[in-house]
């Protein structure tokens, strides 16, 4: 049986204020806010005091102090923020995984890190971190599985809203990413085939060893997926008539 990667309560007490840390639901990242030249605290300080206490107001301070970090001095820590991916407190590891998503092509060397944290047992911190990979188009096929039991198996509406936004924002489509898009689009679940329908509307022209499976949902059972597949031929047309 595949495992599930569940929410748990110290992930929770995170969740608003690692969506804020990390600006990641409309795919815009913000950029950080400078701080003032008086406050010498470090990345390393900031997660120091994010894991030490148990005060939500210090921890909530912990998180913009890292938030308002530079992007050049969170390169700087990159071996930092994948070694806090690896840290037994959740809430830890979804900022990391946050910040490498925020950082984009400047975090890419944590990619192996990021592919190892799919695995993790908090259901947030693999969804931040298959984020991260969609964004760097690494290892999607990976990620796009991930993603998928998140939005199958979650109970947590916000995160399951995260989870399928980075879905049909996946940029490549190698071999097991067509594989695992066809097998979406015979799922069970309507909401499963919709969410493939949209990644192949996204894939274009890449989707099209994908349709034969989308041209029976023209007659699915569900109004949104019927006009979801009609989307998506209508994407693959017309990018086969561009010269």
């Amino acid at each position: 049986m595949t495992r599930r990667p569940q929410v748990t309560p110290r992930a929770l007490v995170t969740l608003s204020s690692v969506l804020l840390l990390v600006s990641c639901t409309d795919g815009a990242p913000t950029p950080p806010v400078r701080r003032g030249a008086d406050d010498r605290r470090t990345v390393a300080d900031w997660f120091d005091q994010l894991e030490v206490s148990k005060d939500a107001m210090h921890r909530q301070a912990a998180l913009l102090g890292i938030r308002d970090t530079p992007f050049d001095t969170l390169e700087e820590n990159l071996p930092l923020l994948e070694a806090k991916l690896g840290h037994a407190d959740p809430a830890l590891r979804v900022t990391a995984a946050g910040l490498l998503l925020r950082l984009g092509e400047r975090g890419r060397a944590a990619a192996p890190r990021l592919l190892k944290a799919l695995e993790d047992d908090d259901a947030f911190v693999a969804t931040t971190a298959a984020q991260a990979l969609i964004a760097l188009d690494q290892h999607p096929a990976s990620a796009l599985h991930t993603l998928f039991q998140v939005t199958e198996s979650s109970a947590d509406t916000r995160l399951k809203n995260v989870a399928a936004k980075a879905i049909y924002r996946v940029a490549s489509a190698p071999p097991a990413v067509l594989q695992l898009i066809s097998e979406k689009l015979r799922s069970e679940r309507h909401e499963s085939r919709a969410l493939a329908l949209l990644a192949a509307t996204c894939l274009k022209q890449r989707a099209a060893p994908l349709t034969a499976q989308i041209s029976p949902l023209l007659e699915d059972p569900q109004p949104r997926n019927r006009k979801l597949a009609k989307d998506a031929l209508d994407a693959l047309a017309a990018q086969g008539e561009q010269p």
